[in-house]
């Protein structure tokens, strides 16, 4: 991983959570520095990973570089000062809002402190977002491109282009969206879903090999076992029947209270409110349903024997709801990381946006994890999980599901499944043709004289990019 950042000037590292992207890439930049082919980088990544996981490993690893966070003004000024190597700025100021401008606008151009530009979690760019253009319009600065991803493609293929066009500014996925679907999808009827052509994942997966260097935890990692244990959930009766009449009708009366869904996305929002056992109304206003996943909770906790056990909710309202019936339970606090560390905290209940990038030593005193309501994002589910499945782990992991029968719940956890085979077989697929690609470059060495072979075992990415 290090030997593809330093050779590459271009290029993605779609690296599993818990293979150390983050130490790999100091490595490779101090590398870069020792041979002066390094004047600094700017790293673009989610508000905590800036705040925290990078300061935090270039002390751990005793790197050679200061940092400097650019939400800072003292940031500021030493990007205008060039007194630093690193400078941070997380995703939401990256681009303006309005008339005011975003960083990228304001500061990137031809006098810049740095060469390099790193986007951590590449993954947040794959939509055609104001901050996915800012960064694309900024990239032709800089001298080297490079973007850190462990799930590249959370919904599909159609999630690659650009992240691609980041990295290599549309080179081997075309210019344009339109030309990209054209050529390895195709459209139902009205142009809203993609399908993709049978050869699509393998010529795009070809297509990208050589920039994009593909590394699986399970293939360096010897982390424990993990059981996946799905509960089933019966909901009230009374329940039930509010569901059912919200998902036909979109409108619904309880009490004196009203439950409005006016689009498909609202209702799938309303439905797995329902099955949490609360929904907001119409004012915003919290209307409580049922505790029927509660007292699966309470037998989890009960067989943990007082052994930290991590609760994820979606909603405030269910959280609030959770803290009250579980008194041993505390909501989420990064501050008090010590004290989960040394088993001091039961039951942690948090929102999985809150600790799915940029925190580790979950897995330290935890090795149960608690979903209470599904999230969508294959993305956030994974490295959510991750936070225990990851190198530290010692023991076999346990993810429980509670979940409503005969509803959204289902559905959620169905979904999540398609997406994770999808980015399975992109995963493995480009690892394999970079394998296969790495055993004929050595093959063909074997007839040439030793001092005509390169003992740079990714030269043949290098070779196939140029």
């Amino acid at each position: 991983m290090i030997q593809h950042l330093v050779d590459q000037t271009h290029a993605g590292l779609f690296a599993q959570m818990g293979l150390g992207k983050t130490v790999t890439t100091l490595e490779a930049y101090r590398q870069l520095r020792e041979r002066g082919d390094f004047k600094g980088v700017l790293i673009i990544a989610p508000l905590r990973v800036c705040s925290v996981t990078w300061p935090d490993q270039v002390m751990r690893w005793q790197m050679p570089f200061k940092v400097a966070n650019l939400r800072t003004d003292e940031g500021k000024q030493a990007w205008l000062d060039g007194t630093a190597d690193i400078y941070l700025i997380n995703f939401e100021l990256v681009s303006g809002r309005g008339s005011k401008k975003g960083f990228l606008d304001e500061y990137v151009g031809a006098d810049m402190p740095v060469d390099t530009l790193l986007v951590d979690e590449l993954s947040c760019l794959k939509a055609n977002s104001k901050r996915t253009k800012a960064v694309i319009k900024a990239r032709k600065h800089f001298k080297r491109v490079h973007g850190l991803t462990g799930t590249p493609s959370p919904n599909g293929l159609l999630d690659l282009f650009y992240q691609l066009k980041v990295i290599d500014g549309g080179a081997r996925l075309g210019k344009f969206i339109t030309h990209f679907k054209n050529k390895w999808f195709d459209s139902d009827w009205n142009g809203w879903n993609w399908t993709p052509k049978p050869s699509a994942s393998a010529e795009i997966n070809s297509a990208i090999a050589d920039i994009c260097l593909v590394r699986r935890s399970q293939q360096h990692l010897d982390i424990p076992d993990c059981n996946i244990i799905d509960v089933d959930v019966t909901l009230p009766v009374k329940v039930m029947k509010q569901y059912k009449a919200l998902e036909k009708h979109l409108v619904i009366q309880i009490a004196e209270q009203t439950v409005d869904a006016q689009s498909a996305a609202t209702l799938v929002n309303k439905l797995q409110q329902f099955t949490a056992g609360t929904v907001y109304d119409e004012d915003g206003e919290c209307v409580g349903l049922h505790t029927a996943k509660h007292k699966h909770l309470h037998s989890i906790l009960s067989k943990s024997k007082g052994k930290p056990v991590l609760v994820l909710t979606r909603y405030k309202s269910e959280m609030q709801a959770l803290l009250e019936a579980f008194p041993q339970a505390e909501q989420f606090d990064e501050k008090r990381m010590s004290d989960w560390r040394a088993g001091k905290i039961p039951c942690w209940i948090a929102n999985p946006a809150s600790l799915s990038h940029g925190i580790d030593g979950i897995q330290d005193s935890c090795s149960t994890i608690v979903w209470m309501s599904l999230t969508y994002s294959l993305e956030q589910y994974e490295q959510t999980n991750a936070r225990i499945l990851r190198t530290g782990q010692k023991k076999t992991a346990t993810i429980h599901r509670i979940m409503a029968v005969d509803t959204i719940d289902w559905t959620v956890a169905s979904a999540l499944e398609n997406k994770a085979d999808g980015q399975s077989t992109l995963m493995a697929s480009i690892g394999m043709l970079q394998r296969a690609n790495s055993s004929e470059h050595q093959s063909g060495q074997q007839d040439k004289p030793r001092d005509q072979r390169t003992s740079d075992p990714l030269d043949f990415l290098s070779r196939r990019g140029q």
